[in-house]
């Protein structure tokens, strides 16, 4: 199963990374950690599983002289990319926030989820929240991990 993780937190990287080593050992993950960058992954390569983060840096450190701009929604308009171009057959929103918020718009994480839902029913997968120092998000990432492999040999 080829795996795209897109996220910017070097620890979630290597967490989700361990993670799936575990439950997918022969799994090849590919690790984006930009809005910018994610879009040119997704540009040159499909992928079976993504795993999602919703708020991202627009640009790398190194191309950006300060820090960079993050967009608080930057997954969502990712997802609904991967929906449109069929670049990755199971989306899995990652996120360690509870309420999100960009320019005008505000929302919490369950209603989120719900939009995402709705917006891309064909690739979202389902959601996971990240608490640093709770590990329940390990067992709902094998168990939808689980999920997708049994509908990829059932269908």
């Amino acid at each position: 199963m080829k795996i795209l993780i897109i996220e910017d937190e070097d620890y979630k990287q290597k967490d989700l990374s361990e993670a799936l080593a575990e439950i997918l050992p022969e799994g090849n993950i590919v690790i984006a950690n930009t809005f910018r960058g994610a879009r040119q992954v997704l540009a040159n390569e499909k992928f079976d599983l993504c795993l999602l983060d919703m708020t991202l840096p627009t640009f790398s450190r190194q191309t950006w002289a300060g820090a960079p701009e993050s967009s608080a929604l930057a997954g969502r308009r990712l997802i609904n990319f991967i929906e449109k171009t069929k670049v990755a057959k199971r989306v899995v929103v990652f996120t360690q926030y509870s309420t999100f918020s960009e320019y005008t718009e505000e929302m919490t994480y369950l209603d989120l989820i719900q939009i995402v839902a709705r917006e891309c029913p064909k690739v979202f997968a389902g959601s996971i929240q990240y608490l640093v120092g709770n590990l329940k998000w390990k067992n709902e990432l094998a168990e939808i991990v689980k999920k997708i492999k049994d509908e990829d040999f059932t269908s």
